[in-house]
């Protein structure tokens, strides 16, 4: 750190250099690394210093094992998570199955109805931190430049999930949209057995955490998460896990905007060959929701909301990623 301070202090001719690092959205993870120098002259102009790294942990397509950064007292340890076979957890599967047999799962819009919508799409996932053997070589691969946080792992594993269900099938993931949050922390009992409404004694600080587990519980019965989940996550039934979870914010293109509109098309032969109106010059403008006629891509998650639980045991180095994305009443938007 004091020797990139020097460096660029060398090059402005300056001292008293700030400093300002590019940072994304908890959890996103950023194609760039950024560093901007700024400084002040004599004059009381100012003199800037960019400079951009291309970050090698993107990842391209469906990886099944990231490289992990971890912070801790004695500094930055690397380790390597592995996606886990579902097979391991066949009960936990079964749920996400179950949405599968309904067209859940990503399918091209072939062959289906035209008023056929799925109202709930359900994707689970798990990661697990691979053993690495003492003295092993596996380490010398890993470097903090190219290797993700904890939070960057479930951010990619979100998006991974909205890809496999069917608005994404065709069309690109709003990425934008995703919003991490850290929820605290839960212990083998909350994780059963917990309220879930401030009502219920609740304080509100532990609302949203207790909320989400209750939602869990929904799909995922008490003898299911004993049997398959806490033993990985808390196998001496002491400690407690992480949890967060993740949502879709709001749609800046779902707002109305003033927007060019493409000519208004004919429905009938009357409109066709009428004389009162000219379809070839549209309005100029018009107040309306953007339909993606000027090339823009429609975002294929506006009528969706997303439900993510997240609980992560960085102790004994497994995650469970469950995913709910259901579909909204048009009617309400």
């Amino acid at each position: 750190e004091r020797q990139l301070l020097k460096a660029a202090g060398d090059e402005l001719r300056m001292s008293g250099l700030k400093v300002f690092r590019l940072a994304g959205l908890p959890g996103q993870v950023l194609s760039h690394s950024g560093e901007l120098w700024l400084g002040s002259d004599e004059s009381g102009g100012f003199e800037a210093l960019l400079r951009l790294r291309p970050l090698n942990f993107v990842p391209q397509g469906r990886e099944s094992r990231f490289k992990i950064a971890r912070e801790g007292p004695l500094g930055t340890s690397l380790e390597a998570w592995t996606e886990v076979a579902m097979v391991e957890l066949p009960r936990t599967f079964r749920i996400s199955m179950q949405g599968a047999d309904s067209g859940a799962l990503a399918v091209p819009s072939q062959d289906r109805y035209l008023v056929e919508e799925e109202e709930e799409m359900v994707v689970i996932n798990a990661w697990g931190r691979e053993q690495l053997e003492e003295g092993g070589g596996s380490h010398h691969s890993l470097t903090e430049l190219d290797a993700l946080k904890l939070e960057q792992l479930l951010w990619c594993d979100t998006l991974r999930a909205l890809a496999e269900t069917t608005p994404c099938a065709e069309a690109r993931v709003p990425a934008a949209r995703l919003r991490l949050t850290d929820e605290g922390v839960a212990t083998y009992e909350e994780i059963l057995d917990s309220p879930d409404q401030e009502g219920a004694g609740v304080p509100q600080e532990d609302a949203a955490r207790l909320g989400s587990l209750a939602f869990l519980r929904q799909y995922a019965d008490r003898s299911l998460l004993e049997d398959e989940v806490l033993p990985r996550l808390l196998p001496g039934r002491t400690g407690s896990v992480r949890v967060l979870s993740a949502e879709l914010a709001e749609s800046n293109s779902s707002a109305p905007a003033l927007t060019a509109l493409r000519p208004p098309r004919p429905k009938t032969l009357d409109d066709l060959f009428g004389d009162d109106i000219d379809f070839r010059k549209p309005s100029r403008f018009a107040s309306g929701f953007d339909d993606g006629s000027d090339g823009k891509e429609v975002d294929p998650l506006l009528g969706h909301e997303l439900t993510s639980v997240l609980l992560l045991s960085e102790k004994t180095g497994f995650l469970l990623a469950f995913h709910c994305l259901q579909a909204v009443d048009p009617c309400s938007l």
